[in-house]
């Protein structure tokens, strides 16, 4: 429904017609009627070329007012794409903590699982490790303790350590 709102612009009344509402249309009139009036007390004009000098400043306005909100529109939009990589990043991140929180627990568990169980009866005793018995020098081998002679072909004393036991070796003209 069209609104007729009759507005005073340089002490002229003009009907204006339109979509928006009286108040609107009202500080249109008004804003119009200061700028001719800015116009008429700065300048020696007429009427008719204040209306265009205002019409001239009003469009300057319009243009600047749009390329501003044009800026403050591509600055809004590189918020927004700043804000969506940096919730990538976040989601990325979180699905490497996961990952690592999982790395972790993987590495966790066996240091934490408990001893298998055995089959065994309650009143016997669990079974002992057995160690292996501890290597006996070969009876050919020098021991480090032994004394040591410059000449082999020269008969060598027999030593025995406490605790040790002496082997028989075989006559060195015989072969075993």
């Amino acid at each position: 429904m069209a609104n007729r709102v009759v507005v005073d612009i340089c002490g002229e009344e003009y009907t204006l017609i339109a979509e928006e509402s009286a108040a609107y249309m009202q500080r249109v009139g008004s804003y119009v009627g200061g700028k001719m009036q800015e116009v008429l007390s700065g300048a020696r004009v007429g009427r008719t070329d204040a209306a265009v000098l205002t019409a001239v400043n009003i469009a300057d306005e319009l243009f600047k007012a749009q390329t501003s909100a044009e800026q403050l529109r591509g600055q809004i939009k590189s918020y927004v794409d700043e804000a969506g990589k940096a919730q990538r990043e976040v989601s990325e991140m979180k699905r490497e903590v996961f990952r690592l929180q999982q790395k972790l627990d993987r590495l966790q568990r066996p240091a934490q699982k408990p001893a298998p169980k055995q089959d065994r009866h309650p009143s016997r005793p669990a079974p002992q490790p057995v160690s292996p018995p501890a290597p006996q020098p070969a009876p050919e081998t020098l021991r480090q303790d032994a004394p040591h002679h410059e000449n082999p072909d020269s008969p060598q004393p027999e030593e025995q350590l406490p605790n040790q036991q002496s082997l028989p070796l075989p006559p060195a003209d015989q072969e075993a």
